[in-house]
């Protein structure tokens, strides 16, 4: 081989190493970016991912909170009702005691009021005042025969108007410091929730 082209020779060698090397490089920058790229892929999966996970534990919560406001408005509901059925109670009984009352008062007074009747006419209309005294008398007798709880208390208050009376106690039976105010309708996504199976045991 002439010795004048190992030069040329060389050259050619260096300019192809250089061309492989700038080649290996480019693959290598192309590797990288698409590297990058898959990266920056999976980040943003992974944020509307997170993002998913944080609405769906919101509108849980919304759930869970409305869940246990209806939960304590039944138990308040079921006191108040608890306690106006028990006043509706005392009031009939308060009501039946008096009438069984009134109406021994009356037939007593009307006894008394026939017996001085009676003597009137047995004596020619000299006992008429017996009479008078007769009805009187009837309506003490009645009056003494009184018996029962209503003898013993004051005529009952109508119970719808203890409303606010009964809401008091239920809350402290209840265990709460004021009424529960839950949303009118149950959380949007609420049903959603229970459809998945993570949340439908």
């Amino acid at each position: 081989m002439s010795l004048r082209r190992v030069p040329a020779i060389a050259a050619a060698v260096a300019s192809l190493g250089g061309c492989v090397h700038h080649a290996s490089t480019q693959s290598r920058q192309a590797r990288i970016e698409r590297g990058i790229a898959e990266d920056e892929r999976r980040a943003a999966l992974l944020r509307a991912e997170t993002l998913k996970l944080k609405r769906r534990m919101e509108v849980q919560q919304q759930c869970i909170a409305y869940t246990q406001c209806k939960s304590h408005e039944s138990l308040v509901v079921s006191f108040v009702a608890k306690h106006l059925a028990e006043c509706n109670v005392a009031a009939a009984n308060w009501y039946a005691c008096d009438a069984r009352n009134a109406k021994q008062a009356t037939e007593d007074t009307l006894l008394g009021c026939f017996l001085g009747l009676g003597a009137a006419a047995v004596t020619g209309g000299a006992a008429a005042p017996w009479a008078l005294v007769g009805c009187g008398g009837g309506a003490v007798v009645g009056d003494q025969a009184a018996t029962g709880i209503c003898t013993k208390t004051s005529r009952p208050l109508a119970c719808g108007t203890r409303q606010a009376e009964f809401l008091t106690t239920a809350l402290v039976e209840a265990g709460l410091t004021q009424a529960p105010r839950c949303l009118p309708k149950e959380p949007e996504g609420c049903a959603e929730l229970r459809s998945l199976p993570s949340f439908s045991r």
